[in-house]
């Protein structure tokens, strides 16, 4: 029993399993008249679908419409050039734009399902290729903007920190440096000379005073006892005296 290689309008198939999107089917018999248009019928310009060779003729669809052409004096384009670049074979499932060039007939590839999906990556790629550089850039300007703000809170830090150091140092530095200028400046000066000799005169003096004032303050307690002992003392050897000459 003849079984097409094509799905063609009047045959009979038996449903046997049914999942989507995918369908089981069994052929049970052909149609019992197949109508086919011919090449007469085709209008130029217009997309038609390649379905297979029956009976040594080509076999095109549109629609519900199926067509038969002669093998003889066909031309078939099957590449797609430009940006995509595509080049196929002749099978069922190809798309063609029916044209004549000086009296050739022509059929110039214009899709399939593996162009569409080839088609598809490619402008996925390209898509994908825009987006890649604008996350880039979004990402990159992201980054610019957080280190920016981390580098200007890490100079305001080393500024707050360096000011407090440079201060602190600063001071001390020249406090300490001050000081030492001024003492030298002050040891080696004649005014601090001259100062340190009258001072020094002025204290001896008021040295003697106070021992002159120690001294007279408490000559009351030794002088009188004094005056008796020298009293005493004269009048004892005065008699010894006078014992000696009478002797």
């Amino acid at each position: 029993e003849f079984i097409p290689f094509i799905f063609r309008m009047g045959d009979v198939y038996e449903l046997i399993e049914a999942e989507p999107p995918y369908i089981a089917i069994e052929f049970v018999r052909p149609a019992d008249r197949q109508i086919f248009l011919t090449l007469s019928d085709m209008e130029e310009n217009l997309v038609y679908e390649y379905k297979g060779i029956v009976e040594n003729m080509y076999v095109f669809q549109q629609g519900f419409n199926f067509y038969q052409l002669p093998m003889e004096g066909v031309i078939f384009i099957n590449v797609i050039e430009g940006a995509y670049g595509f080049e196929t074979i002749l099978k069922p499932g190809n798309r063609y734009t029916y044209t004549t060039v000086f009296g050739d007939t022509r059929f110039i590839f214009n899709g399939s399902p593996d162009f569409d999906y080839y088609k598809g990556y490619r402008d996925a790629e390209d898509l994908g290729e825009g987006q890649r550089y604008e996350s880039y850039r979004r990402g990159y300007e992201d980054g610019m903007r957080l280190a920016e703000g981390l580098l200007e809170s890490e100079y305001q830090r080393g500024f707050q920190n360096g000011s407090k150091t440079g201060y602190a140092n600063g001071y001390n530095e020249g406090y300490q440096n001050g000081f030492d200028d001024a003492y030298d400046e002050i040891i080696t000066s004649d005014e601090y000379t001259l100062g340190y000799d009258n001072g020094f005169k002025d204290g001896e003096k008021s040295k003697i005073v106070k021992n002159n004032e120690a001294f007279y303050s408490g000559i009351e307690k030794w002088l009188v006892p004094a005056i008796i002992v020298v009293l005493v003392v004269g009048g004892i050897m005065s008699i010894s005296a006078l014992k000696r000459r009478e002797a």
